[in-house]
């Protein structure tokens, strides 16, 4: 981000007022965007643990959010992750999420996604899915699945009952594929295996 001098001593000024109190605002919502999640996931670990066909317990929610040095000024998330699940080690993210629209608006978006470590296996969860409601989008850049629904700032209140909800199809869609096993149940492939995510990359797609 770059300034004239003008701007950058109407920041100083603004900034020095108000620091304090919009930091403190920051890490509230953070922290209650995160607990409302995580009261959702472990509400519903026993259903979502029988729908992905894995053992799931409450010490394997770890919280996750965008990091000050990833910061670009166009994408931001915030959430809960379960992470190395299953043979193939997939992890599973719930979050809340920004992205900066081509019209210079912000969108919002609840949802759920999984990431895979190869890329044969989105196109292996692409097929098991189907028939594939219209708000599940699939990367095989990022290797990432995405069940997600735009929310209104007004909406954001209840940010956790619109994740609750998307839990619901989340869990219809795994029971349908028969869980991660379909993963490791995937032919072979020569396909390097990539690092892993970083915990606060941006893992959303519209």
């Amino acid at each position: 981000m770059t300034m004239d001098a003008d701007g950058e001593r109407r920041l100083l000024e603004e900034g020095a007022a108000s620091y304090v109190p919009a930091v403190s605002a920051i890490l509230t919502f953070r922290e209650l965007v995160q607990s409302r999640f995580r009261q959702v996931l472990e509400k519903r670990l026993v259903e979502h643990s029988a729908a992905l066909g894995v053992s799931l317990d409450k010490g394997q929610v770890v919280e996750v959010q965008t990091r000050t040095s990833d910061w670009d000024g166009r994408y931001a998330s915030l959430g809960v992750e379960m992470r190395n699940l299953g043979v193939a080690r997939a992890w599973l993210s719930y979050l809340l999420c920004w992205e900066l629209g081509k019209d210079g608006s912000w969108i919002t978006h609840v949802g759920a996604l999984i990431w895979v470590r190869k890329r044969y296996q989105v196109e292996q969860l692409r097929k098991v899915f189907l028939p594939h409601p219209p708000n599940l989008t699939f990367s095989d850049i990022d290797k990432e699945i995405w069940l997600g629904e735009r929310i209104t700032p007004a909406e954001a209140g209840k940010c956790d009952d619109k994740l609750d909800n998307l839990l619901t199809i989340w869990n219809e869609l795994w029971k349908r594929a028969g869980g991660l096993k379909v993963l490791s149940a995937a032919e072979s492939s020569s396909e390097d295996e990539d690092a892993e995510p970083d915990a606060s990359a941006d893992r959303t797609r519209d």
